[in-house]
């Protein structure tokens, strides 16, 4: 098994509020995962699809935490890091096209 996926929510003052982890990524998520590149590389990300993307990060981890969690305290660095991760093991897994 690979490495956890780590996610952290920060309070207001920039302290560790509650930190998070995966090690696996359910097939369900990496469909939606999937689906949510298609869109990135259709026309850009725009606000609702950067919900979307919050959406699938709450996903992951069993709706632990809400949206508005994630804008209100997550670092957008990790944040990506975890949608990069989710796609990168899907990249793992699935057979190049040729």
């Amino acid at each position: 098994m690979s490495s956890p996926i780590l996610f952290t929510l920060y309070s207001e003052n920039d302290e560790v509020k509650k930190e998070y982890q995966r090690s696996i990524v359910p097939w369900g998520i990496l469909k939606k995962a999937m689906k949510l590149s298609d869109k990135m590389d259709e026309g850009g990300i725009s606000e609702e699809l950067m919900d979307e993307m919050a959406g699938l990060v709450c996903e992951v981890y069993g709706n632990q935490f809400t949206i508005e969690d994630v804008n209100n305290g997550a670092d957008i660095a990790e944040t990506v890091t975890v949608l990069n991760a989710i796609t990168n093991k899907a990249k793992e897994v699935m057979p190049k096209n040729q």
